[in-house]
């Protein structure tokens, strides 16, 4: 096994599960920003405001997403379990 084809199948590992988790991500990202202005223009700090709509969109997300993330994954992994063979 070579140097190249390690490198090759952690990077191709590495780049899906950032697509993986991208879209999780940013939507976590954008509910956060969104309740922290929401904040600030109310003068309201209670954390657990900030806490339960970022829940909320997270599960969404992940119920919405969630065929395509496994078909996702499943794909991931059988193109790295098939490609082992080449590696040796």
């Amino acid at each position: 096994m070579d140097i190249n084809s390690s490198v090759e199948a952690f990077r191709n590992l590495t780049w899906g599960m950032f697509e993986l988790l991208t879209p999780s991500l940013v939507i976590g990202f954008a509910i956060a920003i969104l309740v922290g202005v929401i904040q600030a223009m109310t003068q309201i700090q209670e954390q657990t405001l900030s806490f339960l709509p970022k829940l909320l969109a997270l599960f969404g997300v992940l119920y919405y997403l969630a065929p395509w993330m496994m078909d996702k994954l499943v794909t991931l992994m059988q193109t790295h379990i098939e490609s082992i063979p080449g590696m040796w």
